[in-house]
């Protein structure tokens, strides 16, 4: 045997008598087993004593000392040990004997309160032969591993105390008594009390178990009574002995099953259930989805009525987490959710409350909703057509869209695929006479049908001679409503609003507006759809430029009656201007650049004879463009 660690301790105690002889009877020791450390006491033979040497050895490792009566030898580790004494004669005075040490360990144990303030004991440890029960009342220790112990004090009607209960080991009888000893509480009362189980919990993973949330005492005996697909037909699942605050119970099918749940308060003492100690009964729920056509998803469930003693009071049911829906009847069985949006998953768990708080918590099932159905097109479209461009945009649905065009009233072909509602299109031009349409798959992969054509409003307008101007515009497609009304918008060269002509209701217009400050005009139609929260469609941009008239009498009269006594040309945005008067044979009579003066009828100081003379003008307006203008003028000489 592997040598163990020894130190030797010299005592002399009075009246100490050795009880096990050794194999020869040579020595004597008081203890042959009990717990690490050991000490045991040895009594050697008669002929050590009086000077003699004596030595022992302990697995074979020798050690001497000094006779005397006694030698004490701590055993400070567990294990079997050959103890032998040497005398002087060598060999033929030696004698052995055997030691036990054993590891010094708390016994484990179990107390459990009972009713009539007793308390019960089982021992569960199996290190020793022998097990002494102490009660720290003054009562005597109790040898065995289960006891019935009652507390005499205090006196009825006491409050519920705690007391200690110790246990130790030993072994054998006439082993050392010098094991550790394992302490407990235990609560002592009058009668026992039943306890709640507040939750039921049926977790998703790994599905074959259900948690139940416990307040009990920790020296409380519990009995757990299950029922399955009902709250009446109860059996012994198990007995709780020192129960946390949660216990799992395995081996269940949560999936296909309800079960229910009752926690009996059980009197270890008489073998009984404690009077009114069941607990109210609570169940779990057998909860249920399916995704069904088109987009809804169907959730129901199985479980216990309520009753007085399975007392719950409504459902909540949550989905992915928060609340859905609360509360539900509690004759409720199933809940329809129509929110659901394709391809996404969607995870319900159901609540079940109970009047005094407690809650079943069901598995949370996840499925995925889905359609069939076609979706519908598309149905509003609205346009903003810009410089060499145009933008589309029409309602957000969840999918992906695909563009197509039409150039001309051509076939269409395929543009763009997006999951954005608007699109810009860089090809556009308004010559082109582009129309478009939009199909989508949702989020389910239905295809929709072709939206409406929406073809972008194409402004045109000219310069009547009169100088108004006429505009005319296509009118807009792409709106399942239509178009309320037009608004006409018109700028000046500098992008200013100056004017608004609003509502329109037909497709073209004259702008009959005088204006001597603007010759350049820009104009932007834009069609108000019928139906609200539509973007407005925009057509492209225009630019017209009026023309810079000029304007002259036929005939004047150059009599000083002051009455068309001079030539004048008037002009409508003329930055500059120069003319010249000429007679029939080409004579330049006049010529001036400015346009408020006039010319008088004379040459060189002299009135000129009746005739038709011809005048020649050259103008530049605000734009910056020249014209060559050319007329006659009859001078009349009235008396």
């Amino acid at each position: 045997m592997k040598l163990r660690t020894l130190i030797i301790l010299f005592t002399i105690p009075l009246g100490v008598y050795a009880q096990f002889p050794s194999k020869n009877g040579k020595f004597t020791v008081d203890f042959i087993e009990g717990c690490a450390p050991l000490v045991i006491t040895v009594t050697h033979p008669t002929h050590c004593f009086g000077g003699s040497t004596c030595s022992y050895k302990v697995d074979n490792l020798e050690r001497s000392f000094q006779s005397g009566d006694t030698i004490g030898l701590p055993f400070k580790l567990q294990g079997q040990f050959d103890l032998e004494i040497i005398t002087d004669g060598g060999g033929a005075g030696s004698d052995t004997i055997r030691i036990n040490v054993t590891a010094n360990t708390p016994p484990a144990f179990d107390v459990f309160t009972c009713s009539g303030r007793q308390v019960k004991v089982n021992v569960t440890d199996t290190n020793y032969s022998h097990y002494f029960i102490n009660y720290n009342d003054g009562t005597a220790d109790v040898v065995g591993i289960t006891n019935t112990h009652t507390y005499t004090t205090p006196p009825l009607p006491p409050p519920d105390v705690f007391r200690s209960v110790s246990v130790r080991g030993r072994n054998g009888m006439t082993g050392a008594d010098n094991c550790i000893s394992n302490s407990k509480p235990v609560k002592v009362t009058n009668a026992l009390v039943r306890d709640t189980i507040n939750q039921v919990l049926v977790p998703t993973i790994p599905g074959t178990e259900i948690q139940l949330g416990l307040t009990p005492d920790p020296t409380t005996q519990y009995r757990l009574m299950i029922a399955t697909n009902n709250a009446t037909s109860f059996q012994l699942f198990g007995n709780l002995s020192n129960p946390g605050t949660t216990e799992t119970v395995p081996g269940l099918r949560p999936d296909d099953n309800f079960y229910c749940f009752r926690l009996d308060t059980f009197d270890p003492c008489t073998n009984t259930v404690a009077p009114g100690g069941s607990s109210s009964v609570i169940c779990s729920t057998n909860l249920d989805a399916v995704a069904q056509d088109p987009l809804i998803n169907n959730i129901t469930w199985v479980t216990a009525g309520s009753s007085p003693t399975n007392n719950y009071t409504n459902f909540t049911l949550n989905r992915d987490g928060a609340l859905l829906a609360s509360p539900i009847a509690a004759t409720a069985t199933a809940y329809v959710d129509a929110d659901v949006d394709c391809n996404i998953d969607y995870g319900y768990q159901l609540v079940t409350n109970y009047a005094d708080g407690s809650r079943s918590i069901s598995m949370t099932k996840t499925i995925t909703a889905f359609t069939t159905q076609q979706p519908p097109a598309i149905t509003d479209i609205s346009s903003i057509v810009g410089d060499a461009q145009v933008e589309l945009e029409w309602p957000l649905v969840a999918g992906s869209f695909a563009l197509e065009k039409s150039v001309h009233n051509g076939t269409y072909s395929p543009l763009a695929v997006t999951n954005s509602n608007t699109y810009l299109d860089n090809t556009y031009t308004t010559a082109s006479n582009a129309c478009y349409h939009i199909t989508y798959t949702d989020a389910c992969l239905n295809e929709s049908d072709e939206s409406l054509d929406a073809c972008p409003i194409r402004l045109s307008g000219n310069v009547q001679s009169d100088n108004t101007i006429a505009l005319s515009w296509s009118d807009y497609e792409g709106w399942a409503l239509g178009v309320d009304h037009y608004v006409v918008e018109k700028y000046d060269a500098d992008g200013v609003l100056i004017q608004t002509f609003d509502p329109v209701t037909s497709t073209s217009m004259t702008d009959v507006t005088e204006d001597l400050a603007n010759q350049v005009y820009n104009y932007v139609v834009r069609a108000i759809p019928a139906a609200p929260a539509i973007t407005p469609s925009v057509s492209n941009e225009i630019t017209v430029v009026k023309k810079p008239n000029l304007f002259y009498p036929t005939a004047f009269t150059p009599n000083n009656d002051g009455l068309n006594d001079s030539f004048k040309v008037y002009g409508q945005y003329v930055v500059k201007f120069e003319m010249m008067i000429f007679n029939r044979w080409g004579e330049m009579l006049y010529s001036s650049d400015d346009l408020d003066q006039s010319w008088d009828g004379t040459y060189k100081g002299v009135l000129m004879p009746e005739s038709t003379y011809v005048f020649k003008a050259k103008i530049t307006d605000l734009v910056g463009r020249t014209f060559d203008r050319s007329g006659s003028v009859v001078l009349l000489r009235k008396k």
